[in-house]
């Protein structure tokens, strides 16, 4: 009997939830299926309720958003959306519709751009999968106690000056759900948990409380909004002249990180060759720290000033936008902007001299010390050490400081993406001959890489030597020239499909078995044996070919490596072979 009583008073409670939202005018809810997580599963979940009439759609703009009451943007992972679709949103929100912004979507968090920060931003995340509900007077959770949702984690969220939170994690700290009204009416609802995805990111219905979480949102995001459209345009361009304030308090802080970068790393420079150098000039010590100490002051004090007018700006852009009223701060934003610029050039007029000066005098005090050769141990690149190697692909073109930053981690040795006789790409001389010069002031060792991608001749070496001897006789006179390191060698079936490849891999075939080996294993004429194309043509074949490559491969580096020793005894070979050559599983 109890049973049956508790199946009666379930089946009321939906029928209860269905003719509710029976009673509610019909809702076109747009579902965006661009680089989104549980679009289907929120498709599936919306047909099925009455009066709701899911569409997707693909492209976050006025056309689109305008056929709708409410868009839902799915879990974007790490999609970001862009400036123009967040534009678009942010106008059709202000002109009386509603969106639904879910995990990722919401905004903030590994992504510059926030959809609605006057609502919500996205700040982490957490694996859990309970939500605790804290206001359930709204209407968005009204009646729930808590949600439990289908994906293993959820996005964590901080309110805006015009949001209200709903809901936290179970932790009773971190905020999940959190709703606002913005422009004429219109209402945004940002949720932590992803609708419709599995813990393995597959499409899923969904079910109990999180379904209930959805369905209740719909219906507040769609109930009492105006929807003019006609209006869009104007809040578009409201949302525009917000953006550029944020933009331009944006490009304040970088302004002032980049005078910070320029005169920092000069007296991080010189700071850090008094340590290498291990020299105990106490007085230019001093004054290094000294100044690096006031310079620090300086731009943090500038940050700050800055961070405080930003996020009084900001908060005061929402209260604005509302009121259409927005265009009365810009000029107090130029005008700010104005000000960073003059204090910038104020604080650079300050220290650049007094540091160019200090770099200077550290810099003959470390010519000076340079001229007494350190000593390379000879087992310095032993199989018996620890060898610390760092690849340097030439992006940032300041050698001596990536040389000192190299040396201040203790790498063993430099390998480049700089080969002058084969290296193809974008080179510059001068940074190389920097990098010489350098290795013997900081005593590193550089081991230039020289590109392969498939220009490796497996069966003629000589050309890959004559490039070796052309690099050494440019570079080897430093003493900072330690060898020679081939870019991922690799050898393809193609490779060896020549008739070169086929007489090389007979002559294999030949000397690795006997003539009655040969017949047992299927190989009755050899002299007309070609390995096959395909593994099932031919099984034994087949994988007698992918030993052969090894085995050319290996004697190939090891021709090369002699070679190389042969020019200078000491020198080093680094072929980081990457290619797997033998799929061992189906042998």
């Amino acid at each position: 009997m109890l049973r049956i009583f508790l199946a009666m008073v379930f089946s009321s409670l939906i029928l209860a939830s269905n003719l509710a939202l029976a009673n509610q005018n019909e809702v076109k809810v747009g579902i965006y299926k661009g680089k989104t997580y549980g679009a289907v599963g929120i498709y599936d979940t919306l047909k099925e309720i009455p009066n709701f009439h899911p569409e997707y759609f693909t492209r976050i703009d006025k056309e689109n958003l305008l056929r709708f009451d409410v868009v839902i943007i799915p879990a974007t992972g790490y999609y970001i959306i862009k400036e123009k679709e967040r534009l678009a949103l942010n106008a059709y929100a202000y002109s009386g519709y509603g969106v639904l912004l879910s995990s990722y979507s919401v905004g903030g968090w590994r992504d510059r751009f926030k959809v609605f920060p006057e609502i919500a931003t996205a700040t982490g995340r957490v694996d859990n999968r309970t939500i605790l509900v804290t206001d359930k007077r709204h209407p968005v959770t009204k009646g729930m106690d808590k949600i439990i949702h289908s994906y293993y984690d959820h996005i964590i969220l901080k309110p805006g000056p015009l949001g209200r939170v709903l809901a936290n994690d179970d932790s009773g700290i971190h905020p999940e759900i959190i709703a606002g009204v913005v422009g004429n009416k219109g209402k945004v609802l940002c949720v932590g948990n992803a609708f419709g995805i599995a813990s393995d990111n597959s499409d899923i219905k969904v079910e109990g409380t999180e379904k209930k979480l959805l369905v209740q949102g719909i219906a507040w995001l769609a109930k009492d909004t105006p929807k003019d459209s006609s209006s869009y345009s104007e809040w578009e361009e409201l949302s525009v002249l917000r953006l550029k304030i944020e933009e331009t308090c944006l490009e304040n802080y970088h302004t002032i990180c980049k005078l910070w970068y320029e005169l920092g790393t000069e007296l991080d420079g010189a700071g850090y060759d008094l340590e290498i150098f291990e020299l105990k000039e106490k007085s230019i010590e001093s004054k290094v720290r000294l100044l690096q100490k006031k310079l620090e002051n300086a731009v943090n004090n500038l940050k700050d000033e800055n961070h405080r007018f930003t996020e009084r700006i900001i908060k005061k852009s929402f209260n604005l936008i509302q009121s259409k009223e927005i265009q009365s701060i810009q000029k107090q934003v130029n005008e700010h902007n104005e000000e960073i610029v003059e204090k910038v050039k104020n604080i650079e007029k300050q220290f650049a001299p007094e540091i160019k000066s200090l770099v200077e005098e550290v810099n003959l005090l470390t010519k000076e010390r340079a001229k007494e050769p350190v000593p390379r141990e000879s087992d310095w690149f032993s199989k018996d050490r620890f060898i610390r190697i760092f690849s340097y692909h030439g992006y940032f073109r300041k050698p001596d400081y990536v040389t000192k930053a190299l040396k201040w981690l203790n790498t063993t040795v430099l390998q480049t993406y700089y080969f002058q006789h084969v290296w193809s790409g974008d080179r510059s001389i001068d940074v190389e001959k920097e990098l010489y010069e350098l290795s013997k002031r900081y005593n590193l060792p550089i081991i230039p890489g020289a590109a392969d991608y498939g220009k490796i001749d497996w069966f003629n070496s000589a050309e890959f030597k004559q490039s070796i001897e052309k690099e050494y006789n440019t570079w080897g006179k430093y003493p900072g020239f330690a060898g020679v390191e081939l870019d991922e060698p690799t050898i393809t079936d193609k490779d060896v499909r020549n008739e070169e490849g086929y007489k090389r891999f007979r002559e294999y075939l030949r000397n690795k078995y006997s003539s009655s080996k040969l017949k047992e294993l299927g190989i009755i004429n050899l002299e007309s044996t070609i390995p096959p194309e395909k593994q099932e043509e031919s099984p034994v074949l087949w994988t007698e070919l992918q030993y052969f490559k090894i085995e050319l491969m290996v004697n190939y580096l090891k021709e090369i490596e002699d070679y190389l020793k042969s020019i200078r005894p000491d020198l080093v070979f680094l072929p980081p072979i990457m290619q797997l050559l033998v799929p061992f599983t189906k042998l």
